[in-house]
């Protein structure tokens, strides 16, 4: 399938490997679903598990969950906690950086969002309801 194929290239593009078995595509939004015991099968839940992101057109545009649930990628984007550049990030704006592509942002050690490359500049993609 193409969706799969999409999501492919972005994972290794990132070196990560999804459990192809607990991933999940309802309409254009793809998630990562716990394994559940028996006994709760058949029961609606509000999160269908971990919210991976959302196939548009002919990509795959990251969740910023995916991004909190995950520790490291191939690309990342290390700022201190206490720099400008942090600040500037948490405000929604673009920062300095060489990297190309989806790129995970971090803070010291935590992962905190994704930033899009073009080799010049990251481009913000925190939520806009979490900036100050």
């Amino acid at each position: 399938k193409k969706s799969r194929k999409v999501l492919e290239e972005f994972f290794a593009d990132c070196q990560w490997k999804p459990d192809w078995e607990r991933t999940e595509i309802r309409g254009e939004k793809v998630y990562m679903v716990p394994e559940l015991p028996e006994k709760l099968n058949g029961i609606h839940f509000l999160r269908n598990g971990l919210y991976m992101g959302e196939l548009k057109k002919d990509r795959f545009e990251p969740a910023h969950a995916l991004a909190l649930w995950l520790q490291n990628a191939t690309r990342v984007h290390r700022i201190s906690v206490l720099s400008k550049e942090m600040a500037a990030y948490l405000h929604g704006e673009t920062i300095p950086s060489n990297q190309r592509g989806w790129c995970l942002v971090m803070a010291d050690d935590y992962s905190i969002g994704w930033g899009k490359g073009d080799g010049n500049c990251l481009k913000n993609h925190y939520p806009k309801g979490l900036r100050r």
